[in-house]
């Protein structure tokens, strides 16, 4: 189901929003994680880069759902949201920056992933 670009997590966020990271603490060359939070009735998500980008891949899953992949725009940050999204659900995303020449293979970074569980708001988020 998860498959290797969304297994084991580096840390678990319990409904609130992830705001330790920064455009200036993201690591070089790739993009980071910066929230994921409720908002109605979609779970977004935000991501923060320290380089402009050609576009995004972004993957989500749950359990009992086989991940899924869209391709977002580009910039130096993005957005994504899951909509009707099941409330206190353990959901993963995945993020990776890419570089789209005009002629050849896009290059793209590392996936960077994380889970959180739906819950919450992003101006008030659920606690653990």
């Amino acid at each position: 189901m998860a498959g290797p670009y969304l297994s084991a997590l580096a840390f678990a966020v319990l409904g609130q929003a992830v705001s330790s990271a920064s455009a200036n603490s993201c690591p070089v060359g790739r993009p980071c994680i910066t929230a994921v939070y409720n908002q109605r009735a979609n779970l977004v998500l935000e991501w923060n880069d320290t380089e402009e980008r050609d576009r995004y891949n972004v993957r989500w899953s749950r359990p009992g759902k086989d991940a899924v992949q869209v391709e977002m725009p580009g910039g130096s940050r993005g957005q994504f949201s899951v909509k009707n999204f099941r409330p206190d659900t353990p959901y993963t995303f995945a993020v990776q920056g890419c570089r789209k020449p005009t002629i050849g293979r896009s290059r793209c970074t590392e996936w960077v992933q994380q889970t959180a569980t739906s819950c919450g708001a992003k101006s008030s988020p659920c606690r653990p």
